[in-house]
């Protein structure tokens, strides 16, 4: 980039990898490069029924205002540094299934990765 300024530009896409997560979707207005990205999760697996606990979410370009999506609703997340963020999920609540858990930053979204209560 010229002058060391960065890029900006708006993009809408949203598509599905060929192993069912959603790659990033969402309008993006930040820095090229800027949006979240989610690696894995901490655990990925439970049995529903069990206590309340704490979920890691593993990845980059997180920051302070970046928010943990569970199929698509904001929760409240803690941050921890630009790789790590947490969240804590009442499996108690839940029965078996299959939930996505993605990143927002401002209007910069993740792609997802499933979290799974057996």
């Amino acid at each position: 980039m010229a002058g060391g300024r960065s890029q900006r530009h708006k993009v809408l896409y949203q598509g599905v990898a060929s192993n069912g997560e959603t790659e990033a979707s969402g309008v993006g207005g930040g820095d090229i490069g800027a949006s979240p990205a989610v690696t894995s999760l901490s655990p990925a697996t439970i049995v529903a029924g069990t206590p309340q606990l704490t979920v890691g979410i593993v990845g980059t370009g997180f920051t302070p205002d970046s928010v943990v999506l569970w199929d698509g609703d904001d929760q409240p997340t803690t941050f921890q540094d630009d790789r790590f963020l947490q969240i804590t999920v009442d499996p108690s609540v839940e029965g078996p299934g299959t939930h996505q858990v993605g990143v927002r930053t401002g209007n910069l979204y993740s792609g997802t990765k499933p979290f799974t209560f057996t």
